[in-house]
């Protein structure tokens, strides 16, 4: 496959690919973290916000991708919740064939993308790439912007003016995803484009979320990982979790996928309250909130392994 339209090609291997995730709908969240009454958490004032959590699947090395995949699920869902599913850099050594040095605003991210419970209580879907800037031998400076190819509307796309992360083009669309079910997201990136795709892993439909042109050609993907975050400052002491299975992702130099079973989790921040992280079955889950003394807390930044992992091409 070289053009996002051969996508829907690939439709019907989904009956098959999406199997291995059904191991992993269950965690068993009460074995890993004290859930608190719907009491507690209304009486809790808050001192921050829940703690971060981050993943770093273990690919190899390989040194980037033209597709990232990865299964998940949110069985606690407040407001406030982003569920990253790919955070990611995007190659620029071609652009040193023409510039003295490239650099973005947030250092090693090129993009992200995931998944939001908004303040309103609706869902999101969202997907932001940083702009790139390229310096010449004389000191010119070129300023590679991404454009919104689709959603066609855009009032979709909002370029950011005055933020501590950077300068970057962001979209946002409704996306209702639903607590407890189970989806897989992929990301590509081919030629200028780089696209958002979610399936609904029960009824095996796929959606393409919004694509970006990021300005320049021969880039690809790296360093991908995911994270969970509480944006909010409401409901800190709500619960969150994510639980990710099934790795995979499609070496740019060769064209085969690869898959993994092993990933580096850990804490940033250090927000206050509780959390917990690991693997159940083949799944590696993740759970938080602003309230302390719920759980044990895991060793930080350690290396967890599941016992199996889908491979192969995901769709």
């Amino acid at each position: 496959m070289k053009t996002i339209a051969s996508f829907v090609i690939f439709l019907l291997v989904c009956v098959m690919a999406a199997g291995a995730f059904a191991d992993a709908q269950a965690v068993n969240w009460s074995s890993h973290f004290r859930i608190p009454s719907d009491r507690e958490v209304k009486a809790h004032t808050a001192t921050g916000r829940a703690p971060y959590l981050v993943c770093y699947p273990q690919f190899g090395n390989s040194q980037g991708f033209t597709d990232y995949a990865v299964d998940f699920r949110a069985d606690h869902l407040p407001i406030g919740t982003y569920v990253a599913t790919c955070n990611f850099d995007i190659d620029y050594s071609v652009l040193l064939k023409s510039y003295a040095s490239v650099s973005r605003d947030y250092q090693s991210v090129g993009g992200y993308c995931g998944f939001q419970r908004g303040y309103d209580g609706k869902g999101l879907a969202i997907m932001t790439i940083w702009d790139t800037t390229c310096r010449a031998k004389n000191g010119n400076t070129t300023v590679l912007r991404a454009s919104g190819v689709y959603p066609k509307d855009s009032a979709s796309f909002q370029r950011n003016k005055d933020y501590r992360e950077g300068s970057f083009l962001q979209c946002i669309v409704p996306f209702d995803w639903k607590e407890g079910r189970n989806y897989r997201t992929v990301v590509q990136l081919y030629g200028r484009k780089v696209t958002f795709f979610v399936e609904d892993l029960l009824t095996q439909a796929w959606t393409m979320l919004m694509e970006f042109d990021i300005g320049y050609e021969g880039g690809f993907i790296t360093s991908p990982c995911a994270f969970l975050e509480d944006f909010s400052l409401d409901a800190q002491g709500a619960v969150r979790s994510m639980a990710l299975a099934n790795f995979r992702a499609r070496d740019c130099k060769t064209g085969k996928w690869i898959s993994t079973k092993k990933a580096i989790l850990g804490e940033n921040y250090e927000y206050p309250g509780s959390y917990n992280y690991g693997t159940e079955g083949n799944a590696f889950f993740f759970i938080t909130s602003n309230i302390p003394g719920l759980c044990k807390t895991p060793a930080q930044y350690a290396t967890f392994t599941v016992s199996a992992c889908d491979s192969g091409a995901p769709y």
